[in-house]
């Protein structure tokens, strides 16, 4: 039995999509321009040209390259002007992705202006040929679902994927009419508008946060600031001296019974939560009984021992009992500090606790030794303590809710899109 078409609609090679829309292929609608490739060592930040590195692609913009908003990546006019110059609507993709999300991220260039700039490292520099798109559609083709399950398809590599050339101009496009893409365009980029204010404002908030942290953090005979109403002394003191540091343990995996118990067990990667409701898995009674593992209780700091990536230093604190593993260091808690201000200390000193770890260059781990060995600077009087980590904590609040409040834009900008760029809901 055929299946049954709603009205104004066709099938076709990328699905069904309504009548007007045209599927054609990236070769018939692209111009391949020939891009540099300039490594990141050979780039400064500043010069004549810019440079559009395939990592920038990846980690630093959404749908589009403003270039509005500043720039730092640039190579001198002389090697520069061995390429083609981009301009505005053309469409940079980066063509190597470490994981399947990123494979053929595009970005559509916009207030390029009189600036000049190429593209670089691993990207593709794609502009239209036939004047097929109005400028801003062009920066959501790669969400459209048939062509990201092309790419997806074609892409070939082991650690490092990616698609040739030769297979993204077979890769087939459903392009609507244009005054259709004007509206879909219009109505994505008032969404990319909510969302990058909320990216400006979050990054702001976090620098206020960070200033904070800087300034109340610090005794006043070092020129810290203090909160109004308070007086008295300051004093240092090395961590092992006011508390007991313990690390964790991992039960054997190969025991089944020390495994899926009661007992929340916290791995390494898990300190990236910060502030630590819950984590995934647990361990029975056995398991702790039977491995270097500890119960420990809530309120902990809990410090990153080990790993090069950037979990080592990492603090975070419990909020619940919980083991951890051997990765981890627990400060337990006593009378004698507020625990939530010894956690925001300990977050400041992340790089300081960096360039404490042993091994070659810094590439060991920290360990117990260095952990209790810290001098903390802190007021004598507990209500300071904990009016200053109050104030921390209600900055951190308000930036999570403007995260918060991000996410549900992601979420409404990606369900737009997924009824857009199909053609399920028509804006013309």
């Amino acid at each position: 039995m055929s299946e049954q078409l709603k009205e104004g609609y066709k099938k076709t090679e990328v699905g069904i999509i309504p009548n007007d829309w045209t599927p054609k292929t990236y070769g018939e609608l692209f111009h391949f321009l020939t891009t540099s490739s300039f490594s990141r060592d050979q780039l400064s930040q500043e010069g004549d040209v810019r440079c559009v590195h395939y990592g920038d692609i990846h980690t630093k913009y959404h749908q589009f390259i403003d270039f509005q908003n500043g720039f730092n990546s640039f190579i001198d006019l002389e090697n520069g002007k061995k390429y083609p110059f981009i301009k505005d609507g053309d469409i940079i993709m980066a063509d190597a992705s470490e994981d399947y999300s990123g494979i053929g991220k595009s970005v559509e260039v916009k207030n390029l202006g009189d600036k000049l700039a190429i593209s670089g490292l691993h990207t593709f520099l794609l502009r239209d040929k036939n004047g097929d798109f109005v400028d801003g559609f062009k920066a959501y083709i790669h969400s459209m679902t048939p062509v990201k399950k092309s790419m997806d398809r074609l892409a070939t590599g082991l650690k490092v994927y990616g698609v040739s050339k030769a297979n993204l101009k077979t890769v087939l496009v459903p392009v609507p009419p244009k005054p259709e893409q004007k509206a879909i365009a219009a109505a994505l980029s008032d969404v990319d508008t909510l969302i990058a204010n909320l990216d400006k404002l979050i990054a702001k908030k976090k620098a206020i946060k960070q200033g904070a942290m800087q300034r109340l953090l610090k005794s006043p005979a070092q020129g810290g600031q203090r909160l109004p109403g308070f007086e008295g002394e300051w004093e240092q003191k090395l961590i092992g001296d006011f508390a007991r540091v313990v690390a964790g343990g991992t039960p054997s995996t190969l025991i089944q019974e020390y495994w899926n118990g009661d007992i929340p067990w916290m791995n390494s990667g898990e300190l990236n939560l910060k502030f630590v409701c819950d984590v995934e898995n647990r361990i029975s009674e056995s398991g702790l009984k039977f491995s270097s593992t500890q119960l420990v209780p809530a309120n902990c700091v809990l410090i990153g021992l080990a790993g090069q990536g950037k979990t080592r230093g990492t603090a975070a604190i419990n909020l619940i009992p919980l083991c951890t593993n051997q990765s981890i260091a627990a400060i337990i808690p006593n009378d004698s500090y507020v625990s939530l201000f010894l956690y925001y200390f300990m977050d400041l000193q992340y790089h300081e606790l960096r360039k404490l770890s042993t091994g070659d260059g810094g590439r060991g781990g920290l360990n117990l030794t260095i952990i209790r060995n810290v001098l903390v600077p802190f007021p004598t009087n507990l209500n300071e303590q904990q009016a200053i980590a109050t104030t921390l904590f209600d900055m951190d609040k308000e930036i999570e809710s403007l995260e918060i409040k991000k996410s549900k834009y992601l979420r409404i900008k990606q369900g737009m899109m997924q009824e857009l760029l199909t053609g399920k809901t028509r804006l013309v």
